[in-house]
């Protein structure tokens, strides 16, 4: 009896998912869906419009991190992409839902035990990112405008006064309103510059 070859392609499942998800309107479940294509989403748009040349952390290779003066982290800190010329970090978000949470998920340890973790979920420390950039569109769909649905705010806005030394665990309203309203080409070309300059002075 002939062993059974039949072979299953995940390329054949994943249009009619996403098709499912978005006639659903299933906010949460896409939003899971599509992370990793936004991650790549937004390095494309960035990369095409602006001065900075990001790479994702999980194509960066050891000559790489050598180049950007990084060691290793095998938990990938709390940054998603890092600006080749720069050193510049971003961590990408897709948010469907009412609000842009910050809060993850990482193992219990010494540094997230305390303030960082009051929750029961971690709180990102101060500095472990530079640029917030996230995909808010009003509902699941095939495509997203970035010029509208991209907000970037940098990460020193972000900062909790309650909590001295984390990000606020969500973003406060007023805060993602004015940055929803900044040309997102030019600030991250400002940022750029900022960066390039503080380096040099």
């Amino acid at each position: 009896m002939e062993a059974n070859t039949e072979r299953l392609f995940w390329s054949d499942y994943l249009e009619p998912t996403l098709n499912e998800l978005i006639e659903r309107n299933n906010i949460r479940e896409f939003g899971k869906f599509v992370q990793q294509a936004n991650e790549i989403a937004q390095q494309d748009w960035i990369n095409k419009n602006t001065g900075l040349q990001l790479k994702r952390h999980i194509e960066l290779t050891p000559s790489d991190l050598d180049h950007i003066k990084l060691k290793h982290d095998h938990n990938e800190g709390g940054w998603d992409m890092i600006c080749m010329k720069t050193g510049i970090r971003i961590q990408s978000k897709y948010r469907g839902g009412q609000s842009i949470h910050l809060e993850q998920t990482r193992r219990v340890s010494d540094k997230n035990k305390g303030a960082a973790s009051r929750s029961g979920h971690v709180a990102y420390s101060a500095g472990e990112f530079d640029v917030l950039v996230v995909t808010r569109p009003s509902g699941p769909a095939h495509s997203v405008a970035p010029n509208t649905d991209f907000i970037i705010i940098p990460e020193k806005f972000l900062r909790d006064p309650k909590n001295p030394g984390f990000l606020v665990r969500a973003v406060p309203k007023g805060i993602e309103k004015e940055w929803a309203r900044a040309d997102k080409v030019a600030l991250l070309n400002k940022l750029k510059a900022e960066k390039v300059k503080s380096e040099n002075s």
